[in-house]
């Protein structure tokens, strides 16, 4: 049968539509909503040879380490320079507006390239600064405390500008807790009668946990399953599917309210962030706090976060609020991990902040 050559040509162009169509979406996806699915499951980010013990921190990185970081939603590089932090540029850069950052995963860059993590964007958009990132996942509050004080002490002529504080929902359970990530033991802060923080747990106890390989390949996937937009759509259908067959008269919740527990871990996060505020007025430094905030800060959350910012309002501190997405999520758990846009958007907010009128 012959078909004529009209017909063979919309079809033709037909196929390459939505073929183009196809290879636009999976872009697209990449871009803003990455779906991976390597099979490989979420991989500690400190049970490995990127970081090692330490006695008053509990965990640091290894310095000059150099790996390759496989997990469930990401395969990337990652290189700590001669002080044990992910950084490109150096610690102190005479001439420019040096600025410290801390934090944890996020700050670090969990999930993207070196080149990719919000440090480094920030960086080459802003050729009079220089940041430096003392972030190591896992950190709390009380951790980045710290650590900024034993890296000031170890360097007494780096004169920084600023210091600027990446708070997360996670520090309000880190800075009451002496265990944090991967069970891993980490010094502890504890409010006395006065109210004034006491350091306990020091030195750190050390784990037995054996180490968690992050260099294991992924068992190959077939190439449909490597796409993330199929892997978008599967999730999407999920959940339609669960919606559908869903109880049509869920049980009502009652308003979110918070406990004594809630609000004794607002209170060591207040008091952290005021002893860092302190301790940069002392260096003649300016600080600040910039909250994050992702798919999950709502509902107790979002109430905690709100009662700190109010806190810091009284207390002269200043904040702001960084939203990791303009679009709605997908299945990842932390929306600025994994993405090279959502460190971006970090970098561009730490821009906004930093160049501000004082």
């Amino acid at each position: 049968m012959k078909f004529p050559g009209t017909l063979l040509t919309n079809i033709g162009i037909l196929l390459a539509s939505v073929a183009c169509s196809l290879l636009l979406g999976e872009w697209a996806v990449r871009t803003w909503m990455p779906s991976p699915d390597y099979g490989v499951g979420k991989r500690p980010a400190i049970r490995n040879q990127l970081f090692i013990y330490d006695e008053l921190l509990g965990w640091k990185g290894s310095p000059n380490a150099s790996s390759a970081y496989i997990s469930k939603d990401f395969i990337v590089s990652v290189s700590h320079d001669n002080l044990g932090y992910r950084n490109l540029s150096p610690a102190y850069v005479p001439g420019k507006k040096n600025i410290l950052l801390l934090g944890d995963s996020y700050g670090w860059g969990w999930g993207v390239e070196d080149d990719e993590t919000a440090t480094a964007v920030f960086n080459r958009k802003h050729e009079d600064f220089n940041a430096y990132s003392l972030a190591i996942p896992g950190y709390g509050t009380d951790q980045q405390y710290l650590a900024m004080q034993r890296f000031m002490d170890e360097h007494p002529t780096f004169q920084y500008e600023q210091a600027v504080v990446l708070f997360y929902l996670n520090d309000f359970d880190d800075v009451v807790a002496s265990l944090g990530s991967g069970m891993y033991p980490k010094p502890l802060f504890h409010l006395d009668e006065q109210g004034e923080l006491q350091l306990q747990n020091v030195p750190v106890p050390q784990n037995q946990l054996p180490p968690v390989s992050i260099t294991d390949m992924p068992t190959e996937r077939p190439l449909l399953q490597r796409s993330q937009l199929f892997n978008l759509a599967l999730d999407s259908l999920g959940k339609i599917l669960f919606n559908l067959t869903a109880d049509p008269d869920p049980v009502e919740v009652g308003p979110v309210t918070l406990t004594d527990t809630d609000q004794h871990s607002i209170m060591v996060a207040e008091k952290l962030l005021q002893k860092i505020r302190d301790y940069c007025q002392s260096r003649n430094m300016g600080f600040q706090v910039v909250f994050l905030m992702t798919i999950n800060t709502d509902g107790k959350p979002t109430m905690m976060i709100q009662q700190l910012a109010g806190r810091l309002q009284q207390d002269g501190i200043a904040h702001s609020f960084v939203h990791s997405r303009l679009f709605p999520r997908t299945d990842l758990w932390l929306d600025t991990h994994y993405t090279p846009y959502g460190q971006a958007r970090l970098a561009d907010h730490l821009g906004e902040i930093l160049n501000r009128e004082p």
